[in-house]
């Protein structure tokens, strides 16, 4: 279940959680905006109108300054006397710190690293085994949206339920959308499209663009703390161009390497490390959609790793099931090494160059060792 920010004072909410089937591909997506439970139209839709719009306006959880966890934030000074719910700057160093709110826990990460001690940053998915496809909020998820100063989300289609929660938000944040930053959306791609790679989270000079834009609105928001937004996101670029000089080296030492993955979730960084991903396009594009491969992709794809030709399997361990264990045992037994990748930050990886650094650390040792 997704970390709840609320005050103790705030009334109880009964959270509904749905319960989906899976097919043996893994899981299976329930299309947010579907059922009595969605947010279109749904029964869930009108107790988020109903609940944010009336809740909001009170505030309750901006009084304790209590974050998703239950955790007390002091701010940098004294209370103002009338501090402002979401955290909006002032323009002095005595306020409340900005209420940053983001669709995953790679982004929370980000704007920590951007935000330090300035901001309180809570994000909705934040567990590793969360699955931002078939997330479908709740109406407490709704006033969190609501009490934010600023929201990040990965856009794309990829966090579908923020646009929602975002049409229904009463006031709204300012949102940073991932996607439109990176610009891989107008590279000749087309964003709508199912050949789309929507996880720029992977592509880093589009998180190196994101540290920057976050920079820039939290500048807007508190102009007194803009130096510092600065010097970390500048902090940040440098971490992250270190890690395009490891992903560089990589295609430098290890040239032409060949790769199936059980879903393009790393795909830009493979490509950044000069990794051809050969996995047949209906096999891929089955497991992310959460249906069943074709008998046909599927052996092809096993086919392509007892061939010797294949060097890496790079595995999606937030989807799996019957048929991407099926490849994975296939990899193994072939002495392909297999390579795991995530959406959300993996338990006890602090921060997102450390995710990044850990991945690259895999591939390197999988290519280098066998």
């Amino acid at each position: 279940m997704p970390a709840i920010s609320a005050a103790t004072t705030c009334p109880a909410v009964d959270v509904y959680h749905a319960t989906r089937g899976r097919s043996s591909a893994g899981r299976r997506h329930r299309p947010v905006g579907r059922g009595p439970w969605s947010l279109r139209g749904g029964r869930l839709g009108r107790l988020i109108l109903g609940f944010a719009i009336s809740l909001t306006a009170v505030g309750c959880a901006a009084a304790s300054g209590n974050d998703a966890a239950g955790t007390n934030h002091p701010t940098s000074g004294p209370a103002a006397s009338a501090p402002d719910p979401a955290g909006h700057g002032t323009g002095s160093s005595q306020h409340t710190p900005i209420r940053v709110l983001a669709s995953t826990d790679v982004y929370a990460a980000i704007a920590r690293q951007i935000g330090g001690d300035a901001i309180t940053v809570t994000a909705i998915l934040d567990r590793p085994d969360a699955d931002p496809h078939s997330f479908e909020a709740t109406p407490r998820t709704a006033l969190e949206v609501s009490q934010a100063a600023l929201m990040i989300v990965n856009g794309g289609g990829y966090d579908d339920f923020t646009t929602h929660l975002l049409a229904v938000a009463n006031p709204k944040p300012e949102v940073i959308d991932a996607v439109e930053v990176s610009g891989l959306d107008a590279a000749g791609s087309d964003v709508n499209s199912a050949d789309f790679n929507e996880h720029v989270f992977y592509d880093l000079p589009a998180m190196a663009a994101l540290g920057t834009r976050i920079a820039e609105r939290l500048a807007r928001i508190d102009p007194s703390a803009a130096g510092t937004f600065s010097r970390n996101a500048a902090a940040f670029t440098t971490a992250l161009d270190g890690l395009q000089s490891r992903a560089t080296a990589i295609s430098a030492t290890q040239p032409h390497v060949k790769a199936v993955v059980t879903e393009p979730v790393a795909d830009y960084l493979l490509t950044a490390a000069g990794i051809t991903d050969v996995t047949p396009h209906g096999f891929a594009q089955a497991i992310e959609n959460e249906t069943d491969p074709s008998v046909k992709d599927t052996a092809a794809v096993e086919s392509l790793l007892a061939s010797g030709s294949v060097r890496l399997l790079v595995y999606n361990v937030q989807t799996t099931g019957p048929v991407t264990d099926r490849v994975k045992a296939a990899a193994i037994a072939a002495g392909v090494p297999v390579v795991g990748v995530s959406e959300t930050l993996p338990a006890g990886v602090p921060d997102y160059p450390s995710m990044i650094g850990a991945v690259l650390a895999a591939i390197d040792h999988a290519l280098t060792t066998v």
